[in-house]
């Protein structure tokens, strides 16, 4: 029997590698546990501001592979599957062991420099969300595969609520998504004022949030409710995944799977996986969002039944147990 350790950080993460544990110990026989990173590594146990000193850095260095390697001879994983790259010391803790390494690469190539592409050759295998990530991963001479994200259907699923919201959009106010914003939201902040409903982290000092009906932080459980109450959800992407390749965000298929309707910005090769304006909603253009959003406010039969053929698409292809079987049949031959 395998045994698998998996290392999460975000609550995107958090959302999806618990329930792939729990698959691959239910469904694949595997022995698979979840741990925190900070648990891991125990960095939550040192003042942030040493962690900020450049001098501190040997040590923040040494205290993390230390940690990292004293938790992994306790637990002794055959495996290690990680949501995000933990750097130098989290591979080198592994390599120590001779414990493979599988990254789900769950951001793509925004987060890439050449510095930290030298260390994800280290990979025993990367699974990424983005197509140009595989490319480059495989030039690398990475063993790689794409493997989008995906939705846990014990959370986001149809409620069948009436629908009490006009628009809503849930997203941290973060600066690597500023000109979608400024090309979606705003106008359409600007046209409905408090007819759209805003919910996520850093909204609260912008006046952004003044000009909408701004809900706050809203935990990530709840989210399904507010999907299921909203006619149009708003699914507004980072500014650099228009130049990716089939990057597509853990939202697109959150909304989908809640049975709800969905209006995106731009996901080049989208039409790859859904039929645009049959399963799913596309714009291009700060023009085409207003237009379209108009429109289907106010077809609202058209807006359900392309929310159904979406749900539809979404529980056939793109649940979590889906990438698991993926998943399962790879870290068992590497």
């Amino acid at each position: 029997m395998l045994k698998i350790l998996i290392v999460t950080s975000g609550t995107v993460q958090n959302m999806l590698l618990f329930p792939l544990s729990k698959i691959l110990n239910n469904k694949y026989n595997f022995q698979s546990n979840v741990m925190n990173i900070n648990k891991l590594t125990n960095l939550n146990k040192i003042s942030s501001y040493f962690i900020n000193i450049r001098l501190f850095k040997p040590i923040k260095y040494y205290w993390e592979y230390s940690n990292i390697l004293r938790y992994l001879k306790i637990l002794k994983p055959d495996i290690v599957i990680t949501g995000f790259h933990f750097g130098k010391p989290f591979i080198e803790a592994c390599k120590r062991l001779d414990i493979k390494k599988v990254l789900w690469d769950m951001d793509g190539t925004y987060y890439y420099d050449r510095y930290i592409l030298e260390e994800y050759k280290d990979y025993d295998f990367i699974f990424t969300v983005s197509k140009l990530s595989e490319k480059i991963f495989n030039k690398q001479g990475v063993k790689s595969r794409w493997l989008p994200l995906a939705f846990d259907p014990d959370i986001f699923k149809p409620l069948h609520y009436k629908k009490k919201l006009d628009i809503f959009f849930a997203g941290s106010n973060l600066p690597n998504r500023i000109n979608n914003y400024r090309k979606y939201l705003i106008p359409l902040i600007d046209k409905y004022g408090h007819k759209l409903y805003l919910a996520g982290f850093g909204w609260g000092e912008s006046n952004i949030a003044n000009n909408c009906k701004y809900l706050g932080e809203i935990p990530y459980n709840f989210l399904n409710i507010l999907y299921n109450l909203s006619k149009i959800n708003l699914n507004i992407l980072r500014d650099d995944v228009t130049n990716d390749y089939l990057a597509i965000n853990s939202r697109f298929f959150e909304i989908l799977g809640s049975g709800s309707f969905m209006i995106n910005s731009e996901i080049k090769g989208i039409h790859e996986l859904f039929e645009i304006n049959k399963e799913i909603v596309m714009v291009k253009s700060r023009e085409e969002m207003l237009e379209l959003v108009e429109y289907y406010l106010n077809n609202e039969e058209e807006r359900l039944k392309i929310a159904n053929r979406g749900y539809q698409k979404a529980v056939k292809y793109h649940t979590i147990e889906k990438r698991a079987e993926i998943i399962s049949n790879i870290i068992t031959r590497i």
